[in-house]
């Protein structure tokens, strides 16, 4: 697998889904169709993927707040 973004001006369908791959890039599989575009149509540019984001730790609401008042 090889992580991919559209070249700037370009615009590259996925072969299988027919979507266009997304200018925030996307993992392919790294085949002939993909290198071809990558190597010799310079279609799509291959760039080190985002790094995952932190995990964020959810947190329950203070009791107080989870609570709903009932109308007096």
């Amino acid at each position: 697998m090889i992580f991919v973004v559209p070249a700037p001006e370009r615009a590259v369908r996925e072969p299988n889904s027919l979507r266009m791959l997304p200018d925030t890039g996307a993992w392919v599989p790294r085949n002939a169709f993909w290198l071809t575009r990558l190597l010799r149509f310079k279609d799509v540019l291959e760039i080190p993927p985002p790094s995952k984001p932190a995990a964020t730790r959810q947190t329950s609401a203070p009791a107080a707040l989870s609570k709903q008042e009932s109308p007096s």
